[in-house]
């Protein structure tokens, strides 16, 4: 079976975004151009961390590249977009992510590998090799990143609490902790 390489260059709109909530929230990533919409599944951890990275590939590029056409920072305008388009159908679960600054096009890449059994490598950012695991891949202009990354943190910052030991979401009544040998935390 060949690689799917899923392509948004640019999207009209690329967000991240949740169903459900405490123990069964899911996270997804989702690209839409046109009446083409692609989602994927993927960890809070990773979505976190996505955001994150995302926000200093920025401002590395934002203070080296007077040119790179990314702002300092976004409006509450830009802030308002979409919310996830229902129903969420996943393409995939996001196994490794993939994250770049194309200098000729000036566009953020943003690579989402689907997890597969027995796990393969993950090729090279924008490679066209027809190897590999599934892939969305996402070209972003510097305001689409920085709204997504504005976005993404504040979805994160109304997410559930997690426990200090074992990362899964703390219930009201606390939780039986898998690191503390079934003991309720």
């Amino acid at each position: 079976m060949s690689r799917r390489v899923l392509i948004h260059d640019p999207p009209d709109h690329f967000l991240a975004g949740s169903t459900g909530k405490g123990p069964t929230r899911a996270f997804y990533l989702q690209a839409i151009s046109g009446e083409e919409i692609h989602s994927v599944r993927l960890s809070g951890e990773q979505l976190r961390l996505l955001a994150e990275r995302m926000n200093e590939v920025l401002e590395d590029t934002r203070t080296s590249d007077e040119m790179s056409g990314i702002p300092a920072d976004t409006t509450s305008e830009e802030l308002r977009g979409p919310t996830l388009r229902q129903p969420v159908d996943i393409e995939f679960v996001v196994g490794a992510l993939g994250l770049g600054w194309n200098e000729y096009t000036k566009r953020l890449v943003v690579e989402a590998h689907a997890l597969t059994e027995p796990i393969t490598a993950v090729p090279e950012i924008e490679s066209e090799s027809g190897a590999g695991p599934d892939t969305l891949r996402v070209r972003l202009t510097g305001t689409q990143a920085r709204v997504f990354c504005e976005h993404t943190r504040g979805l994160m910052q109304s997410r559930a609490t997690e426990c200090p030991f074992c990362h899964n979401p703390l219930d009201p009544g606390g939780h039986v902790c898998p690191r503390a040998n079934g003991y309720r935390r």
